[in-house]
């Protein structure tokens, strides 16, 4: 599901109420503009480290997203919507078209095992091709 330049395919949460201690905090819990770094494993998140986006991290929030489709749509149907809407969102809060942008998309949305116990929300968040680090936010750097 790579796009034209390495489009982050959509993560999938499973797990819902754990809350990391310290300066974590569950993915349901994450708002726009906040920034966070990578968690160990991708494929099943349920917490992350929330950091200042003035210090150095990997990702930032760029859209919460509430999905309204009931029942659950399937996982490429959720990846697609997750995708589109992202999308969408994108140039919003960067202030450009992500087609002309140097930042990758990612998304956490809700599994069928989430979707069941009430989770709707997608996590629309940019981050550097790269994977490395960056400082400060990106919130209408290219407006």
């Amino acid at each position: 599901m790579a796009g034209p330049r390495g489009l982050a395919a959509g993560v999938f949460l499973l797990m819902l109420t754990l809350v990391i201690s310290g300066c974590g905090a569950s993915v349901l819990e994450l708002d726009v503009g906040q920034c966070f770094d990578d968690p160990p494993d991708f494929a099943e998140v349920a917490g992350v480290e929330v950091v200042p986006c003035a210090s150095p991290h990997h990702n930032e929030v760029i859209a919460v997203l509430d999905i309204t489709d009931s029942p659950y749509p399937g996982d490429a149907e959720m990846a697609r919507i997750a995708e589109s809407r992202c999308r969408a969102a994108f140039a919003g809060y960067v202030g450009v078209a992500y087609d002309d942008s140097p930042l990758a998309l990612g998304w956490l949305a809700p599994s069928a095992d989430s979707w069941v116990v009430g989770d709707r929300q997608v996590i629309c968040f940019v981050f550097d091709q790269s994977g490395d680090r960056t400082s400060g936010s990106v919130r209408g750097v290219s407006a």
